[in-house]
């Protein structure tokens, strides 16, 4: 049974075709151990051209010469392999030559030994010197074998072929020709050649089985990293990874462009049709980007509707905004997916990092996604390249940022009120709570700046919870035909936020009738995580309004799951009443909207009597807006309310 294995080992090793990391490692270890051979070789050749150089001149200087010449050239060779790293079909191509050259040297090798032991035994009548060489013969050809079989271990089939071509030969030459120690020396080397082919075999196994196993090793490890690095829904590389070749950047100080790429009106998309069909759109988007930026360093999607792509240039302005533009129009291109045709916009901040010395990797993304922010703020579907400007800005926003986190906000915050009248009687019927703050360190800081980085930094609720505190005492003074309108951010939606607000409000013993939350269209974020928190709002008698509606992407639908109290027209399309751009019939739809479910419909930033009647008779409900009374301080609201006096209006 164990000649059987051992045949069928010997089959399967000489005919199977290795596999490219095993050729790879078999060359690898010969690197380092033929010129151990090769030095082995010629000194035993030397020794036996020594012992052997009265036998006869050719056989004795020359052939030695020769094989002694022919052998350190190849360890000369073999030696500077060992500096070279050597592709799989190249070392197939040196392992597949190596086998016929060493049956070549062993066959030259054993005709030259048996030579000088025939001519020893013809010459020499010293029976002793005569004995001695002919055992010095025999030792050299143990002593090549057993050295050649040893260093040749890793590859079997060169070892097998020395072995073969050595031994028998040489074994059957002493059987013939030797005396009986001879003999028994013949013998006793097929024996151990015999045992050192089996052992050949189990090594040889053993090293393929550590190199399989490396390998597949190797292709895990390999298959982990790429899985750690890529994003699974897209293919792209993922945030990860993204930040690693940032880092990669700035340790090399390398110059780079980024761009990053937020979706507009993706999550109306989850919305309206799922989320199975929001990956799908993900997908398609992701394909296109990629298409769009073949020379990336490296492109990935960094967020659930946010893409970004590095380059290791820096662009001209020019060649990044085509660059930009050309995204866009890849995005805004229709998604068709079986019956369906969706469209999403883009918007792409970008930053150009032309002299990177000592820079930190995470300033490419945040001046990026800081274009990104200007980028929209400038309408969506734009290129926003962060320049110089933008850097005071943003010093600006993080260090009013951290006066903020500092600040003791129910002191420096205070609340004004801009009244709100009814569309048709004129009549004050409520204000909409207005925050200010006025910092010791800053000064007046506007909404529009402290609101946006408030929100950005996670200090939003605390400043909700100051507004509505100081709006709510004062509203407690007014009528309780009057209104209070204080309006939340999108972080305050969250259902365990929501509940601080509605205990907080509840202790204040304001009527919940009174009260409306005003939240922006934008801001309401995916409509199946609010829906809950607005039931909540709704169960406490509290009105819901939307502020700013029509600039973001809710449709007909959303409203009707959202059921909101009152419907705020923004200010964009109040502005442009009277120019024959259509805005009397966007507003016109919103209107019949309202009606639709049931809503109030209020029109915001009216700043001339001309708007008050044609938002009248266009069907509005409330105004709100300059030309009906400024924003005012308390006191002076309760004086309005007293007085009952038309609101000033500056």
């Amino acid at each position: 049974m164990a000649l059987r294995d051992l045949l069928l080992q010997l089959r399967n090793g000489l005919t199977a075709r290795a596999s490219d990391e095993l050729v790879v490692a078999q060359l690898d270890a010969l690197k380092k151990r033929i010129p151990i051979l090769y030095a082995v070789l010629s000194i035993n050749t030397l020794a036996v051209a020594i012992t052997h150089q009265q036998v006869h001149a050719v056989l004795s200087r020359y052939v030695p010469a020769v094989l002694v010449t022919l052998m350190v050239a190849r360890l000369i060779h073999w030696q500077r392999l060992q500096t070279v790293t050597i592709e799989a079909a190249e070392a197939r191509r040196i392992l597949r030559r190596l086998t016929p050259f060493t049956a070549i040297l062993s066959s030259v090798t054993l005709a030259w030994a048996m030579g000088l032991y025939l001519i020893d035994e013809r010459l020499n009548t010293d029976a002793t010197r005569h004995m001695t060489q002919h055992g010095h013969a025999a030792l050299f050809v143990g002593l090549t074998v057993i050295s050649c079989i040893n260093l040749l271990m890793h590859a079997r089939v060169p070892a097998l072929v020395t072995t073969v071509f050595v031994i028998p030969p040489f074994a059957l030459f002493l059987l013939w020709n030797g005396s009986r120690v001879e003999q028994a020396v013949a013998i006793n080397l097929v024996l151990v050649a015999s045992a050192m082919v089996y052992v050949v075999f189990v090594f040889a196994r053993d090293f393929e089985d550590l190199v399989l196993s490396r390998s597949r090793l190797s292709q895990m490890n390999a298959y982990q990293t790429r899985l750690a690095n890529t994003d699974a829904l897209t293919g792209l590389a993922n945030r990860r990874r993204f930040y690693g070749v940032l880092e990669e950047l700035s340790q090399i100080e390398a110059a780079s462009t980024v761009l990053v790429i937020d979706l507009d009106g993706f999550k109306q998309i989850n919305d309206l049709h799922g989320h199975a069909i929001g990956d799908e759109v993900l997908r398609e988007i992701a394909v296109r980007i990629a298409r769009e930026t073949p020379d990336s360093l490296c492109t990935a999607r960094i967020g659930g509707d946010e893409f970004a792509v590095v380059f290791n240039k820096a662009f001209r302005d020019a060649k990044v905004q085509a660059y930009g533009e050309r995204l866009i129009a890849a995005c805004n291109a229709p998604v068709v997916l079986e019956a369906l045709t969706l469209s999403v916009g883009a918007s792409v901040g970008v930053y150009n990092d032309c002299d990177p010395k000592g820079a930190a990797h995470g300033r490419h993304i945040e001046r990026a996604d800081y274009a990104l922010f200007h980028a929209k703020e400038a309408g969506r579907n734009q290129v926003a390249i962060f320049r110089a400007e933008h850097e005071v800005q943003r010093k600006r926003g993080s260090h009013v940022e951290q006066v903020l986190r500092a600040a003791k906000l129910e002191e420096e915050l205070y609340v004004l009120f801009q009244p709100i009248v009814d569309a048709h009687s004129r009549q004050l019927i409520g204000f909409e709570a207005l925050a200010r703050w006025n910092s010791p360190v800053l000064g007046q800081v506007f909404p529009s700046e402290f609101i946006p980085i408030a929100e950005r930094s996670d200090v939003i609720h605390a400043v909700t919870r100051s507004v509505m505190n100081k709006a709510v005492a004062q509203a407690s003074r007014w009528p309780a035909q009057i209104s209070l309108k204080v309006n939340l951010s999108a972080r305050d939606l969250s259902p365990p936020r929501m509940l601080e607000l509605l205990e907080q409000f509840e202790h204040s013993g304001f009527d919940a009738a009174r009260m409306s939350f005003e939240v922006t269209e934008t801001a309401l974020g995916s409509l199946d995580m609010i829906l809950d928190t607005v039931a909540l709002v709704k169960t406490k008698g509290i009105a819901l309004a939307v502020d700013d509606f029509g600039i973001g992407y809710s449709s007909l639908s959303y409203i009707h799951k959202l059921k909101p109290d009152l419907i705020k027209i923004d200010r964009s399309f109040v502005s442009r009443l009277g120019k024959n751009d259509g805005a009397e019939a966007i507003i016109e739809t919103i209107v019949a909207m309202s009606r639709n479910v049931k809503a109030s419909c209020l029109a915001e930033g009216v700043e001339e009597e001309a708007q008050i009647d044609a938002l009248e008779a266009l069907g509005c409900d409330q105004l709100q807006g300059f030309a009906i009374g400024y924003p005012m301080s308390g006191a002076e609201a309760l004086v309005l309310i007293e007085t009952g006096e038309k609101p000033p209006s500056g």
